[in-house]
């Protein structure tokens, strides 16, 4: 789908290109709208909102609060309309945007053709786009690698107000939003309500290692759902291996097809998922690899767990316990005026982040920082209407995780489309974010619990149901 063929892109209306099998294009009388929307889910339900509702702001709030996530842009029929791409909290499709060297604007799902759109000229590496590699292994706010290139943070939209000038960015939807709605539903229901349209169906399989997370979807996928398991050569990771056939034995997997990789392809599988996607692979990180060999396979579209680490599986410290750091003796130059910034500036990033100032420099990890930081205060909202259960401050690098550093959405979707196949990751959908954040942090994440307690406690319940085995589980 390229919106750009047949006619000429200009100042005021930008092209779009989209290349993910989970774009949509739907005329209205207000103009087209392009939406991304979650594998098994199609736009037919959405006329009403489309047509019934004015204005396109008001629109894409409404398309926000009603899909488990979704991008969007509408281009106007109108003149005196104003083009506007959006994409929503919990939304994993990206948006890139470039302007050409004669002034259009383009936008693409997929950032290797953003690449190829580049001018020559402008197809340089940014500082920032590093820094934000090395520290997060993923962009911290709108940068990319590319400083031609811009991409949309989730809960934010565009809006091109004026001919020629770039959009203004602001906030479309918050996590005080999405806790503000109403009664939130439990993890479990949130779980069974985005799962359950995907159960056997046809042309899905499971990424399956035997794990909590991936065990917890096959059981609400159904048995007749096809896994894939990785099978790593390295002998240290021959307990994998067991776990994964354990796993899909207590859960009566009907059929798990188990592919082998092997050490001397590690290069070359490396290569190959850097190339497709254009794209740094997370390290340290096999899925990406592993990745290479399942998107081969003739499934439609893959079932994922990721999300559900930062979820559910975050360690937390008590407040008050101070915690060493790698950051410790470097604070005061990152953030001189102290305060708050200096508390919260570090939470969330990857461990050896701190690299990144030696190789690049403390202003420019500083000021790399402060963006993350400008951008999660806006995702995040106004919270006060939720005293007692939601401490910002302490669980502000467990929201970095979430909201502003999950690599999964910037890399293994865009992989995922250079193959021309869908990814499903339940554990981001919109309800599911919602019931787990609605939860304090002791009942997400429980002191003196393994991690992710919570979401094997629903996997014993599953179990039950299953009659399988509850051995397994405390193996994991």
């Amino acid at each position: 789908m390229d919106e750009s063929e047949g006619k000429r892109c200009s100042c005021h209306t930008p092209c779009v290109r989209a290349y993910s099998p989970d774009a949509h294009r739907l005329e209205t009388r207000m103009g087209t709208w392009f939406l991304w929307l979650p594998w098994g889910h199609g736009p037919g339900p959405l006329r009403e909102i489309l047509e019934g509702t004015p204005g396109a702001d008001r629109v894409s709030r409404k398309l926000c609060a009603a899909l488990p996530e979704v991008t969007g842009v509408f281009i106007p029929k109108a003149p005196q309309g104003h083009p506007l791409a959006f994409r929503s909290l919990s939304s994993g499709f990206e948006l890139f945007c470039l302007r050409t060297s004669e002034g259009s604007f383009i936008l693409t799902d997929f950032f290797r053709d953003a690449l190829a759109c580049l001018p020559p000229g402008e197809k340089r590496l940014d500082l920032a786009g590093i820094a934000d590699y090395l520290l997060a292994q993923c962009p911290l706010d709108e940068r990319t690698l590319v400083p031609g290139i811009t991409r949309l943070p989730s809960g934010t939209c565009w809006e091109w107000a004026k001919p020629g000038l770039p959009p203004r960015q602001s906030v479309i939807e918050s996590l005080g939003d999405l806790l503000g709605e109403g009664p939130p539903p439990s993890v479990e229901e949130a779980l069974s309500s985005v799962l359950e349209p995907l159960r056997d169906k046809p042309g899905l399989a499971l990424l399956f290692s035997g794990g909590i997370d991936s065990a917890l979807l096959a059981s609400y996928l159904g048995n007749r759902t096809e896994a894939l398991t990785a099978l790593a050569a390295p002998a240290e990771l021959a307990f994998e291996h067991g776990i994964a056939r354990e796993g899909a034995r207590c859960l009566g997997l009907r059929n798990c097809r188990e592919i082998a990789f092997r050490e001397e392809s590690f290069l070359g599988d490396l290569a190959s998922a850097v190339e497709r996607a254009a794209l740094p692979v997370p390290c340290p990180n096999f899925q990406a690899l592993f990745n290479e060999s399942f998107f081969c396979s003739s499934h439609a579209a893959y079932c994922s767990g990721d999300m559900a680490d930062s979820l559910f599986g975050y360690r937390h410290v008590e407040l008050g316990q101070a915690e060493e750091s790698e950051w410790d003796g470097i604070l005061g130059e990152l953030f001189p005026e102290g305060g708050l910034l200096r508390e919260l500036g570090t939470k969330g990033l990857f461990s050896g982040a701190r690299a990144a100032v030696e190789f690049l420099g403390p202003d420019v990890v500083s000021e790399r920082l402060r963006s993350r930081h400008r951008l999660m205060a806006e995702q995040v909202g106004d919270l006060s209407g939720f005293p007692g259960h939601f401490d910002v401050e302490r669980e502000w690098g467990h929201l970095a995780w979430v909201l502003c550093s999950p690599y999964w959405r910037h890399y293994f979707r865009q992989q995922a489309t250079s193959f021309g196949k869908s990814l499903a990751c339940p554990f981001a959908q919109r309800d599911v974010m919602k019931a787990a954040l609605a939860l304090p942090l002791e009942a997400r994440s429980p002191k003196g619990k393994p991690l992710k307690s919570l979401l094997r406690e629903i996997l014993d319940r599953k179990s039950t149901l299953l009659n399988s085995s509850h051995e397994w589980i405390s193996r994991m």
